[in-house]
């Protein structure tokens, strides 16, 4: 069975107390006042220090919780989606003092400098007191101590921001008579601290909006609203950031001008340029580029003219072709092709003369001939024909002379012979016939030599046959004699 516990002999006994210290601190104020006071001049010379310590003693605020060390702590994370990043400060502690609901006491975390800009974030704002978490301990109904937390009483509504001192502050005295609870104000057995509290306060930002580096936090609860800067044990914690934009160094001011960086000029440049023109680069003009540039061209490229392309004329060419003639080609001419011509020819060809082909004349020709004659042919040649001809014949045949045929010889032949003979047919002889004969025989017969009359063939056929058989004759008898000899 649970002890009964009496709530108003433990009020009673708590307002004996109070008016106990009441009453001693009645005492020393009275026995203060009643110390003569010395000259100013003999006042820092007080050898026991006793004016001195009673004005220290009365400005001192100091932190009313207990923090533990391993239970408090600082985290930064972002999310898995890269959509969003939080911190988070966790801090448990125990109060130093018995709650009371006569005292506004404000729990207070105080941001650093270069964070304050995030409290005029209404939506980080509302992050922060919606995610506000407070657990504790007070008294049940039955007297006896009853643990809460934000799921049963919301803090939001007490947690504010005091931008006077770039901090977040709860007040617990306005939170327990909000919801009408009592504090719970027995300390912890054999401790002079009373019931932990928990705090846990959440920070929402934009993914990675805090840049990387170590950012101080100052924890503590006061009687009232005070910034923690005057408050010596204040707990310090450190939110390191490790992920997210690099801060940089701002640069030095010198002493000439009121920008922020080395050069002679009154200029805000991006960069340490070190001149006193309008740009931020290293050159001694306004142009955007980083060269110097002997006239003010007003543009990025290595040349000293004002188009945009590092050619050495001024002309804004659709290209770069680094020459000074007012065509978008490589060449050093004012015609359309991109050949280094001799002269100035105005055409697209890739030859040097006024004709719109490739040939080496100065002929417009019909055709690409590639070659220097008046014909509009491939030969080189002032014939109509297509043959690359060893002379000049003027006609359109295949063969290098003056006549009109493919022959080989200089003769106008009445027919296509082919030949170099003097006569009008194909073959390659002399004669009068058509026929393609081995020898120069001069005739009009059908065979390729000069051949005897048919009579006289066949009388010297009869003459070889005799002249063999007498041979044979002679033979038969030279060698019966050897067989009779035998």
């Amino acid at each position: 069975m649970k002890k009964s516990f009496d709530y108003k002999k433990k009020m009673n006994k708590n307002r004996s107390n109070v008016t106990k210290r009441v009453a001693g601190l009645t005492l020393a104020v009275s026995i203060g006042v009643a110390i003569p006071v010395a000259p100013a001049t003999l006042s820092s010379a007080d050898p026991l220090g006793l004016t001195n310590s009673v004005v220290v003693n009365a400005a001192e605020v100091t932190d009313l919780l207990d923090h533990h060390d391993v239970l408090t702590s600082t985290y930064a994370g972002d999310s898995t989606d890269q959509s969003y990043s939080n911190y988070t400060l966790r801090n448990t502690a125990n109060p130093t003092v018995a709650i009371n609901l006569d005292t506004d006491y404000i729990y207070t975390v105080k941001f650093p400098d270069e964070l304050a800009y995030l409290l005029n974030n209404d939506q980080i704002v509302d992050t922060i007191k919606n995610q506000f978490d407070f657990s504790g301990k007070v008294v049940g109904n039955d007297g006896e101590p009853e643990s809460f937390t934000s799921n049963n009483y919301d803090p939001a509504p007490y947690v504010t921001i005091n931008h006077a001192t770039n901090s977040v502050e709860f007040n617990i005295t306005e939170f327990h008579k909000g919801y009408n609870l009592t504090p719970y104000t027995e300390k912890r057995p054999y401790t002079d601290v009373y019931e932990t509290y928990m705090f846990r306060m959440l920070m929402t930002t934009d993914y990675q909006e805090i840049a990387q580096g170590d950012y101080i936090f100052h924890i503590g609860l006061t009687e009232g609203s005070v910034d923690l800067d005057a408050v010596s044990n204040a707990r310090v914690e450190t939110l390191t950031v490790e992920s997210g934009p690099v801060n940089t160094p701002e640069d030095p001011v010198d002493n000439e001008n009121q920008d922020t960086n080395e050069d002679p000029d009154n200029e805000t440049d991006q960069e340490l340029d070190l001149d006193s023109d309008n740009d931020d680069n290293l050159d001694s003009n306004e142009d955007s580029d980083n060269e110097t540039d002997q006239e003010l061209d007003e543009d990025s490229d290595d040349d000293d003219n004002l188009d945009s392309n590092e050619d050495s004329d001024n002309e804004t060419e659709q290209e770069l072709d680094e020459d000074s003639d007012n065509d978008n080609n490589l060449d050093s001419n004012d015609d359309s092709d991109n050949e280094t011509d001799q002269g100035l020819d105005g055409d697209s060809d890739n030859d040097d003369n006024l004709d719109s082909n490739d040939d080496s004349d100065n002929e417009t020709d019909q055709g690409l001939d590639e070659d220097s004659d008046n014909d509009d042919n491939l030969d080189s040649n002032d014939d109509s024909d297509n043959e690359t001809d060893q002379g000049l014949d003027g006609d359109s045949d295949n063969d290098n002379n003056l006549d009109s045929n493919d022959d080989s010889d200089n003769e106008t032949d009445q027919g296509l012979d082919g030949d170099s003979d003097n006569d009008d047919n194909l073959d390659s002889n002399d004669d009068s016939d058509n026929e393609t004969d081995q020898g120069l025989d001069e005739d009009s017969d059908n065979d390729d030599e000069n051949k005897l009359p048919d009579t006289a063939t066949s009388t010297w056929k009869y003459g070889m046959a005799g002249a063999i058989a007498l041979l044979c004759g002679i033979a038969t008898q030279i060698i019966g004699r050897f067989k009779r000899t035998e």
